[in-house]
């Protein structure tokens, strides 16, 4: 009985004055019982059958539970891995994601020079120690370092103090001051009204300066 056809099935049936109709002879209701419900195969190959057309596989599971697709690997290493998807046209690879047995990270590999591209409305990092690195730079680190930087102008009141000094060496020197709604009374001889107020210094050594 385990080789038997579902022809034969229906034959059976048929001969023994039964229907020929599957769902009959096999309700939905004992699927489970009368079938083996996992098929193995070695590849599962998907062309559509016009080229213009989508072709693909569709897991559809619409009142419970996790549609999953699960990539079971092995921890060889070399020449093994936890799964690859691989991203390629007729002729070429194009990106390709994979988990690592080399150092158990998950890679997003991107080709050809091309970018990788995020469209979300927020990327959120939920782990609060997590980090983004650069070769050895580490971005928050570099930020945090610029704006103690920023802060610690003027004594940490993110301003100038009177004796701050802007130099350069064998280029030109610049300090330019921006004002909204300038006072006359900060003693500067200039327009107040104009909301740029910019001093170019001679600089000894440098070129293209201004006296």
């Amino acid at each position: 009985l385990a080789t038997c056809s579902l022809d034969q099935w229906e034959a059976l049936s048929v001969a023994k004055s039964g229907s020929d109709d599957l769902h009959v002879i096999f309700p939905t209701a004992n699927v489970e019982h009368d079938f083996s419900l996992a098929t193995v195969f070695n590849e599962l190959l998907v062309r559509p059958q016009k080229d213009q057309e989508n072709a693909g596989i569709e897991i559809s599971q619409p009142t419970g539970g996790h549609p999953v697709l699960r990539l079971r690997g092995n921890d060889t290493n070399p020449a093994g891995g936890r799964g690859l998807i691989a991203f390629e046209s007729q002729s070429q690879a194009w990106a390709n994601i994979y988990a690592s047995t080399y150092d158990d990270h998950l890679h997003v590999n991107v080709e050809n020079d091309k970018d990788l591209v995020v469209s979300a409305a927020n990327l959120e990092l939920d782990n609060a120690a997590c980090t983004i690195t650069r070769d050895s730079r580490e971005v928050f680190t570099e930020l945090t370092s610029l704006q103690s930087q920023i802060d610690g102008l003027g004594g940490g009141g993110g301003s100038l103090g009177p004796t701050e000094v802007v130099s350069a060496t064998d280029e030109d020197a610049e300090l330019r001051i921006r004002t909204t709604g300038a006072d006359t009374a900060s003693g500067m001889a200039a327009d107040c009204s104009a909301t740029l107020i910019e001093i170019s210094i001679d600089v000894p050594g440098a070129t293209g300066g201004n006296a």
